[in-house]
């Protein structure tokens, strides 16, 4: 089972702090929020809707990144909601 390492409410400079290898994933939805200066202000679910995502999207991109984290990151703690 995938732990929830990152939640939708996580900006997305604060993902990419703690998990680098998932800005791939940011590319991959053609989001290039590695690099967007309001990355740290926005969250995941903030930029994602800002760019047309249905918010099932936003689940799915969520849901890529926290496959990435935990292959890359697996033992880091759970993050507490």
């Amino acid at each position: 089972m995938t732990k929830k390492l990152v939640t939708n409410d996580m900006t997305i400079a604060e993902i990419i702090e703690l998990y680098p290898m998932t800005a791939e994933v940011f590319t991959d939805w053609g989001l290039n929020c590695a690099m967007c200066h309001i990355g740290a202000i926005e969250t995941i679910e903030e930029g994602a809707l800002a760019h047309g995502f249905s918010s099932d999207e936003v689940t799915s991109i969520i849901e890529e990144i926290n496959e990435v984290a935990n292959e890359e990151y697996g033992n880091t703690e759970e993050k507490k909601d």
